[in-house]
């Protein structure tokens, strides 16, 4: 049996009410500490912005504690589709969080190990940007080789963003491979 604590459909249906999120919204979400998601170019925010904009059934929820300056800022960056883009505070609920959500983005140019291996131990898949410069930043190892969503750019994370949403056979097939793998390998 599974060990990860599960949640009744009502507990996730009244978190995405919380949240303003329909209930037939696709949710792609992050969890991280806002400074492993900053950089010069704004890149990770500007890839949230581009998956929103091309799939109007998505809503993108980052769990970081931000103050206000930052989520203007964020705001700044997202523009119109910010309405679709929710923030909210990490939580000792964060299963919760993971069962109501479809797909991990992990935060780059720092990834999230720890936070990865929560969403692949739920079955989720996860798009995960290598960071060649700094490897000590991604955390593929908790892939299997040659695992198809591990990206080398953020225009490759948005097409395969993009594909996973759209196609339900790959997200399904996706989902269970990851979870095999890691239920293998550790």
């Amino acid at each position: 049996s599974n060990a990860v604590w599960e949640y009744s459909p009502s507990e996730i249906q009244q978190l995405k009410q919380k949240w303003g999120v329909p209930l037939d919204a696709f949710i792609t979400m992050t969890g991280a500490n806002i400074e492993k998601l900053e950089d010069k170019d704004n890149a990770y925010f500007e890839l949230i912005k581009k998956v929103l904009e091309a799939n109007v059934n998505v809503y993108h929820v980052l769990v970081s504690s931000i103050n206000f300056k930052k989520k203007k800022h964020i705001r700044n960056i997202v523009g119109s589709v910010f309405n679709r883009f929710v923030i909210v505070d990490f939580t000792v609920a964060f299963y919760l969080f993971i069962q109501a959500s479809d797909l991990y983005i992990d935060s780059f140019p720092q990834g999230s190990a720890l936070t990865l291996v929560d969403f692949i131990k739920h079955k989720k898949p996860v798009i995960i940007k290598v960071n060649e410069k700094s490897p000590v930043k991604s955390f593929e190892e908790y892939l299997y080789d040659g695992y198809e969503y591990a990206c080398k750019d953020a225009d490759t994370m948005l097409e395969k963003i993009n594909y996973l949403i759209k196609n339900k056979q790959e997200y399904m097939k996706i989902s269970n491979n990851v979870y095999k793998y890691y239920c293998d390998r550790y």
